[in-house]
């Protein structure tokens, strides 16, 4: 039974669905465009994507951020069982990353210029307390 559901399991996975519904996750995580060319799984090595890209949606056609050939996520079986996420070892092999100056200079803006992204978050935290840099709230 438990072959079965190994088998079943990773077919699922190849499927296109499937392979769509893990690059939205990431997509959501990231705001990048992923595609991923394979999905499968082992109880002995884990989760591995193959053949994994990342785009600016913005830029159709354009070379990708990354080409990954593939990314290995081996997680930790007891944790996982206690319903907490932990990874024991993540492999990327094959990483080819291709970042524009153009865009690590609108990651590293000053907040005020165009385009311009923080470096540290500011606004007060999930407890209510000034972020970094910020005077403290009036009492």
């Amino acid at each position: 039974m438990a072959g079965i559901i190994f088998l079943v399991s990773n077919l699922v996975m190849q499927s296109g669905w499937a392979r769509e519904r893990v690059a939205g996750i990431l997509e959501r995580r990231t705001r990048v465009d992923w595609e991923i060319g394979s999905l499968s799984w082992t109880p002995w090595s884990g989760v591995r994507l193959g053949e994994v890209r990342a785009r600016v949606a913005a830029a159709e056609g354009a070379d990708p951020l990354c080409a990954i050939g593939s990314i290995r996520v081996i997680p930790d079986w007891g944790q996982l069982v206690r319903g907490k996420r932990a990874w024991r070892e993540i492999v990327v092999r094959d990483p080819d990353v291709s970042l524009p100056v153009e865009l690590l200079t609108a990651i590293v803006a000053p907040a005020g210029r165009a385009g311009g992204v923080p470096l540290v978050a500011s606004g007060p935290d999930e407890a209510g307390e000034p972020g970094p840099g910020e005077p403290p709230a009036p009492k």
